[in-house]
């Protein structure tokens, strides 16, 4: 007997062009049991994952550039038409694992917006403690306006160290976006800025020190490799390890700075030392095949 989740995924994919909500509705007939939550957020999760197969295929084997645009006009699946059933779900238990997880759905899709703040906000309101919220710190990262603050109540109120190190490392990383968001604007006009980030983010760089934010930062950063160090990264190495590369091309590798000696082979094969060509203009070209 098929499950509860196999009927509902079924019915999702055999209706391709119904929105999502009308689709869940329809996938569920013949007076089979009401499938779970998780099985409804799994369903959504896969029919949206079928929907971006199928346009994928249907736009690599498009022929001309004219059909690639219509197709993604019409049929490119669009995360923002899916939020709104994805926090519906999460609404009906908002404290629940399936919450959280049709939560993070949501956030990783980058909304903006009312409905970005909508995720934020129930998510940080019923998990804020969850150690899940570890892998959502580098979402805020580039958000200069609430991405600070989000961050920090991570590291205020998770009782998690591996949390607290992943948001002190995405904090780092926002400093130096709005050291570098400063710098830009600052020599191209209010204007600009307003046009890019509003009149609040505006004027957050009007007021911002870029070496001062660069410094705190780098501060921060050294408190990763001190405190969370041993800590695995969400995705792969540990924080330690994050913190210190990026310590590393700040002291290391920028403009004007001695570059660190290294050994290779020319192009004849020879092997060399770039200490050897030490007063001499030399081109470094790194390739690889992926």
């Amino acid at each position: 007997m098929l499950r509860p989740f196999t009927l509902l995924l079924l019915g999702l994919l055999a209706a391709p062009h119904t929105s999502p909500p009308a689709a869940i509705d329809a996938a569920f007939q013949d007076g089979q049991s009401e499938p779970s939550a998780a099985d409804r957020l799994a369903a959504l999760e896969a029919a949206f994952d079928q929907a971006m197969v199928k346009f994928t295929a249907l736009y690599r084997a498009a022929r001309t550039d004219e059909a690639r645009d219509e197709l993604f006009e019409t049929s490119y699946p669009r995360a923002a038409d899916w939020f709104e059933r994805f926090m519906e779900l999460a609404r009906e238990d908002p404290g629940s694992p399936v919450a959280l997880q049709a939560m993070l759905w949501v956030l990783r899709q980058r909304p903006e917006g009312e409905m970005h703040e909508t995720v934020v906000a129930a998510l940080f309101a019923g998990h804020i403690e969850s150690e899940e919220m570890a892998g959502v710190c580098w979402l805020f990262e580039r958000r200069m306006l609430d991405g600070a603050r989000a961050l920090t109540a991570l590291i205020e109120r998770s009782p998690h160290a591996a949390v607290r190190g992943h948001a002190h490392l995405s904090l780092a990383k926002n400093q130096f976006v709005i050291a570098e968001a400063a710098e830009r604007y600052g020599t191209r006009g209010r204007e600009q800025a307003v046009a890019r980030y509003g009149e609040e983010g505006a004027d957050l760089l009007k007021a911002a020190d870029p070496d001062a934010r660069r410094a705190l930062a780098e501060r921060r950063l050294e408190l990763v490799v001190a405190e969370y160090g041993e800590h695995p990264h969400a995705w792969e190495g540990t924080l330690g390890a994050r913190a210190g590369a990026i310590l590393f091309e700040l002291r290391r590798l920028q403009v004007g700075h001695l570059a660190p000696d290294i050994e290779g082979k020319d192009a004849d094969g020879v092997t060399f030392k770039l200490s050897g060509h030490r007063g001499k203009v030399t081109v470094i070209d790194f390739w690889g095949h992926w």
